[in-house]
């Protein structure tokens, strides 16, 4: 049930000259790109190159299905990269950017740019040295915790045969994160950066770090998975669980990779990263009051998402169920990402700057604006997950030790989240529009409601329904959060009220409609009709989704160009502009 905010961000083009050389072509007489033009390019520019970073984390996962498959040792490695992504996302992408984004933008429009590298620098130091003492003690409870699973694994009565050793699952877990856990600090420390350059609108190379971090991944996992083939420089094949060591290594260089990446840019916004004592600026404390909350809220949802794999691995009862379940997440978070997160990322400065200037208007428009880009978009979407969820994950992961039966429980998982996509996706929109207003608050009382909501939904379905259950569960709830969050934001306390237009929302269903006949009938008449699935060819596999998907595109913009839907044409539009320069971005 949670935003999964990959990391997304941009580099920076330098200052303009302050007179234009003989040579240069006079000024444009054209009129400066809007704010709903600029937010819109500005998210295209992030789906981009978020799109480059999901199809290398795809090839990653790729990989990593190949070497794990969906069985107790892809559970244990999926559980132990659980928690360092749970911090990267309270002190990282979501707390840091919640708090420091709308301060950094208000200093900005004050001219305080000395005093913004200030708290910067400040702030870095100061996570720096608070997450590498919860390193320390966290590593500790590791060798605490493992030692103790050992006693009791040798007490235990020995597994039956073909099934892996008691607390397997639980000891190899504790291994894993005792090497993962520096990434931590790492990942932390990059996502601050981030935080920064989006406050400057510069959203390119943030929006390539994750990439950094699948390459470095996928070459560890690629030389892994030449070693199991044998020969590979005379490297002896060996068991899964003895190459994840090596792959948790790998994490912590990928995180290194993702934090020096983001040095360059910053540098070119005359920023460099060093050791500073905070001051007494009020900004640290207004800071710290605004991410403390967050931070609160954050813990609950990215808990809730550890509870989520525990239940999983506890209640579902089924090998391979909480590999499962994340396989299924990280096809679902690719439409989440290239829609939810990068219109949320575009549309945060604006939001910021329009409460700074007090502007309601503007925010209600900003908001109408972001939210009809994002259900144009995601409900095709939705529907796409939904008819091409097992061509999708056979074209991803079924190879190597991940089999058929993987795949169909996976398509499940996909069918269940897919449901929810729409509200996924506006989640993160919503949930900014807050932070822009410094109410950190109002996120944390609902989503406490919410995820209780969701743990009694999860308990419900995981015995009917297995891992599908707890992916119905989190569609259920995050629609309700959205529904309750427009309700909240409509209030006189903020008064931004939402305007979708009178028949908006039907056309869009009337254009996915027309796109889910086109599918169909690619199906019906028996494109794809695979008599063995598992041994198509690669170029079967990708022609399996990508034919009948760009038919499918294709039937859904002719529909709503005919509907006069305006943001199909907008984003028409932009395929047939130059690339978005990040300073008209700002314009």
């Amino acid at each position: 049930m949670t935003e999964n905010p990959a990391g997304t961000g941009g580099e920076a083009s330098g200052e303009k000259p302050a007179t234009e050389p003989p040579s240069s072509p006079p000024p444009s007489t054209s009129a400066p790109p809007s704010r709903k033009d600029s937010d819109l390019r500005s998210a295209a520019l992030v789906s981009v190159l978020t799109l480059l970073s999901r199809i290398t984390g795809v090839i990653r996962d790729n990989l990593q299905a190949r070497v794990f498959g969906s069985g107790w040792v892809a559970d244990a490695f999926t559980l132990a990269f659980r928690i360092p992504n749970l911090f990267r996302m309270l002190f990282g992408e979501g707390a840091l950017s919640a708090s420091l984004v709308p301060i950094f933008m208000r200093m900005e429009e004050e001219g305080e740019r000395e005093r913004a590298r200030r708290l910067l620098c400040g702030a870095f130091t100061v996570l720096a040295i608070f997450l590498s003492v919860l390193v320390l003690a966290g590593e500790g409870l590791c060798l605490v915790g493992s030692n103790a699973l050992e006693r009791v694994a040798a007490a235990s009565a020995p597994a039956p045969a073909g099934q892996h050793a008691p607390w397997a699952v639980e000891r190899l877990a504790l291994r894993l994160l005792y090497w993962m856990l520096p990434y931590i600090p790492i990942v932390c420390l990059a996502a601050l950066s981030i935080s920064f350059l989006h406050a400057r609108r510069r959203f390119a190379v943030p929006a390539l770090t994750q990439t950094v971090f699948n390459v470095v991944m996928g070459g560890f996992l690629l030389f892994i998975v030449l070693s199991q083939k044998g020969g590979f420089l005379g490297i002896v094949p060996r068991a899964p669980e003895e190459w994840s060591g090596m792959l948790a290594g790998g994490i912590l260089v990928g995180g290194l990779c993702q934090l020096y990446f983001q040095i360059p840019a910053l540098r070119r916004e005359g920023i460099a990263l060093q050791p500073m004592i905070p001051g007494r600026d009020p900004a640290y404390r207004e800071a710290l009051r605004a991410m403390i909350p967050v931070v609160f809220g954050l813990s609950i949802f990215q808990i809730n998402n550890i509870v989520d794999s525990l239940i999983a691995l506890y209640i579902v009862k089924s090998e391979g169920a909480v590999a499962i379940l994340y396989f299924g997440q990280r096809l679902f978070w690719l439409p989440l990402t290239l829609i939810g997160i990068a219109v949320a990322t575009a549309v945060f400065p604006t939001l910021a700057r329009q409460v700074a200037r007090q502007n309601r208007a503007e925010i209600s428009d900003a908001m109408s604006s972001a939210l009809r880009v994002v259900l144009f978009l995601s409900v095709p979407a939705a529907l796409g997950l939904i008819l091409l969820r097992e061509p999708l994950v056979r074209l991803f992961f079924e190879y190597g030790a991940f089999g058929a039966d993987a795949t169909e429980r996976t398509g499940r998982v996909l069918l269940c989240f897919g449901l929810g996509l729409w509200a996924t996706c506006a989640l993160p929109v919503l949930s900014r529009c807050f932070y822009a207003f410094r109410d950190t608050k109002t996120p944390v009382k609902i989503g406490v409601v919410i995820v209780g909501l969701n743990f009694v939904l999860n308990l419900a379905f995981a015995p009917m329904f297995k891992e599908a259950g707890l992916a119905l569960a989190t569609s259920i709830s995050t629609t309700v959060q959205v529904v309750v969050f427009i309700w909240i934001l409509g209030s006189d306390k903020f008064n931004v009220r939402v305007s979708l237009g009178p028949s908006y929302f039907g056309k869009v269903l009337l254009a996915t409609a027309g796109m889910a006949a086109a599918c169909l009938a690619l199906q019906a008449w028996g494109f794809p009709s695979p008599a063995v699935p598992a041994r198509l060819s690669f170029w079967m596999r990708f022609a399996a989704v990508f034919v009948p998907l760009g038919v499918s595109v294709g039937v859904y913009f002719l529909v709503s160009t005919l509907l006069r839907i305006r943001e199909a044409g907008r984003i028409l539009a932009l395929l047939h502009r130059p690339a978005p320069n990040e300073e008209d971005a700002d314009a």
